[in-house]
């Protein structure tokens, strides 16, 4: 979450700040329990249902219960994460009018053409049971898509006077088979053979 600071209001000066977060990754539904599992070197990699070449499985990390979920519909239930926890503080009502800047893969990837955007943002609606703000945005761009979606956020901010603050949210998952088997072409991924 960004908003502006006490000190832009006061000097006229821009500046964003973190005032909230959220999390969904493969060692926590939320930011206490991640940076609890980050802080003591736990990873939950495992054997996954992907194989390598020789038909070893390749180890990766997973939450346990979206062993069924995959692509669009993985990426929304763990923005949902994210993005209730980061809301949290913020009464219900303000939700609507709080815009997501919505961070996914990049052109390049496979699942990351704008239809598979699409998609997500969608699946992300359906699993936060309410609609995306008006206003919110998806962006791709790679790893540079977060200094992309800070740039957004701050035109946003300064282009709307009654907007105080904005919601960025990533996504990205290595976990499906097209992009599995993209990285495997590339010599991208550590196996055995």
């Amino acid at each position: 979450m960004i908003s502006f600071t006490d000190e832009w209001i006061l000097n006229q000066k821009f500046a964003l700040r973190v005032v909230t977060s959220g999390i969904c990754c493969a060692v926590g539904y939320n930011v206490p329990a991640a940076s609890c599992a980050l802080r003591t070197g736990l990873d939950n990699f495992s054997e996954s249902r992907f194989k390598d070449r020789s038909g070893q499985p390749i180890l990766a990390a997973a939450l346990m219960d979206e062993a069924r979920l995959w692509g669009s519909a993985r990426l929304a239930r763990w923005a949902r994460f994210a993005i209730d926890e980061a809301l949290e503080p913020f009464d219900e009502t303000q939700h609507a009018a709080i815009p997501i800047v919505l961070c996914v893969a990049g052109d390049d990837r496979p699942l990351g053409s704008a239809d598979e955007r699409l998609r997500t943002m969608k699946e992300a609606e359906q699993a936060l049971e309410r609609p995306i703000p008006k206003g919110s945005i998806i962006l791709s761009g790679g790893r540079a898509v977060l200094g992309m979606a800070l740039a957004h956020a701050n035109k946003m901010l300064t282009d709307n006077t009654k907007l105080s603050r904005v919601l960025v949210v990533g996504v990205d998952s290595y976990l499906n088979g097209p992009t599995i088997e993209h990285y495997f072409n590339a010599e991208r991924l550590l196996t055995p053979d």
